[in-house]
């Protein structure tokens, strides 16, 4: 009997996350409550994405913020690339999801009114 179905969580880990990044698409965003390393409860983000939940930390729910607005229910649809990154934590070197956004504006080309035609009279050189 293989039990790798039992050795997994319901929400992506670093382990699972391609380094060098993947691209997918948010298709919800829900909230779950999770024991607190302090003693307790904490409510955590979770973002549902067609690769699987991603739990996100403080950093991770910044990026999403600002670049696809406060509004959750906004970024459903959105593109978001997946990737892993060493970063520190509880004063060691660790694995951990980092996600990195489209930019959600637009620059907009600013346009220049229409000169004044020009009337066809004689100018002198």
């Amino acid at each position: 009997m293989d039990v790798s179905k039992f050795l997994q969580g319901d929400h992506l880990t670093a382990a699972d996350v391609d380094p060098m990044g993947s691209l997918c698409k948010v298709e919800g965003v829900t909230t779950a409550t999770f024991d607190s390393t302090e003693g307790g409860k904490v409510e955590k983000v979770v973002l549902v994405t067609n690769r699987g939940k991603v739990v996100l930390n403080k950093t991770n729910l910044t990026v999403i913020a600002d670049a696809y607005g406060r509004n959750a229910q906004d970024w459903v649809g959105q593109p978001v690339k997946l990737f892993r990154e060493k970063v520190n934590f509880a004063g060691r070197m660790v694995d951990a999801i980092r996600i990195k956004c489209a930019t959600a504006k637009v620059a907009t080309k600013q346009v220049r009114p229409a000169p004044d035609p020009v009337e066809d009279i004689d100018i002198p050189f």
